[in-house]
């Protein structure tokens, strides 16, 4: 009998980053098919950060900036991502973690949700912004491996975002194919990474619906 890729490892594997800090623990002013292989960051975010306290922008619970799942759709409440946790999703997660743990990363939330064989992960992933725009380095790298074999399109309204949805299915034998397409913007210190997987084509307005949707909260 044929598996459903999309259902079986769209949830755990749709997320593309995801980082983490305590669960309730409250913002300080500082003291989310097999994952792809974290890559070296380009060299894009050693511009200086401009005189303004950007952690400031989302001073706020960014679970609650995350979109409700749907009725009809299974799935936990939003949630606080832990570093290790995530890192596990990975292809080496000994590797991810560490690159992970350098990127100052503030906090994440995630919130997914299934559908039959369609999964859905939605992060928003926090930067400390210290002393370069990480935020920005870490957009640039994700962006780069989602377009590869995708169509894509900006997301209105954002900066620097876009939609990608990926030419082809992923196949393998006795699975059904895996269908993808995936979403990266960045507000502030903030970067908002969407995944969906199916069992059926993904078109490019089904995913940019849930970017704008979820662009338009931050």
């Amino acid at each position: 009998m044929l598996v459903a890729a999309g259902a079986l490892l769209g949830v755990v594997a749709g997320v593309c980053t995801g980082y983490v800090i305590q669960a309730d623990r409250k913002p300080t002013g500082l003291g989310p098919l097999s994952q792809h292989e974290v890559r070296q960051a380009k060299s894009v975010a050693e511009a200086p950060v401009p005189e303004v306290d950007r952690q400031a922008e989302h001073e706020v619970d960014l679970r609650k900036l995350l979109l409700k799942r749907p009725k009809g759709t299974t799935g936990g409440k939003s949630r606080w991502v832990r570093l290790d946790d995530f890192a596990q999703g990975y292809t080496r997660p000994g590797s991810a973690f560490s690159n992970f743990s350098e990127a100052e990363i503030r906090r994440t939330a995630e919130v997914r949700w299934v559908q039959g064989y369609s999964a859905v992960t939605i992060q928003l992933v926090q930067f400390r912004e210290e002393s370069t725009l990480k935020s920005a380095e870490h957009l640039s790298v994700q962006q780069g491996f989602a377009a590869e074999d995708s169509s894509e399109k900006a997301i209105p309204g954002s900066i620097d975002g876009s939609v990608y949805v990926a030419d082809e299915p992923r196949r393998k034998a006795g699975y059904l194919p895996n269908y993808h397409a995936a979403a990266h913007a960045r507000s502030g210190d903030v970067v908002m990474h969407i995944y969906l997987s199916d069992t059926r084509p993904i078109s490019m307005k089904r995913a940019m619906d849930l970017a704008e949707r979820q662009w338009e909260r931050l």
